[in-house]
């Protein structure tokens, strides 16, 4: 049961956290893109890297992460420098609960409070589910 809903700024202490959602989108799908799982410190790295000019948050229930949302640079050309790129990961155990809805929320509104007005998202196909979140939220 969902007692404690907060939308917060992520931290590097939240690596390990944020690597446990993030892992299983690695290992059991072709999600990321990515093959290998990457360490705590590696993914602390991305965390500090993004944090420079994105914001990245965390939803947390009952103390614990379960999930993130962060934007990211969406093209090099100096034309996007006001676009981004949105990713977005849940813990599996909490799916359809509102809180990708949330997140993306939050998240949209302090990347317009940085002046940024275009925002991205790149699903891999098939992926019914994300399709239906997305269009569902005005992507």
């Amino acid at each position: 049961m969902i007692n404690d809903k907060k939308i917060r700024l992520a931290t590097e202490d939240d690596s390990a956290s944020l690597l446990a959602i993030y892992a299983p989108y690695i290992t059991d799908t072709s999600i990321t893109f990515e093959y290998h799982v990457p360490t705590v410190m590696e993914f602390r790295k991305r965390i500090a890297t993004v944090w420079r000019f994105y914001p990245w948050l965390v939803c947390v229930i009952n103390n614990r992460i379960v999930g993130y949302a962060y934007a990211s640079r969406f093209q090099e050309r100096e034309a996007y420098k006001w676009s981004v790129s949105l990713s977005i990961y849940i813990n599996q155990d909490y799916h359809r609960l509102g809180i990708g809805k949330a997140l993306y929320f939050a998240l949209i509104e302090l990347l317009k409070l940085q002046g940024f007005c275009n925002a991205y998202v790149a699903i891999t196909q098939p992926n019914p589910k994300s399709e239906r979140f997305h269009e569902a939220i005005g992507f």
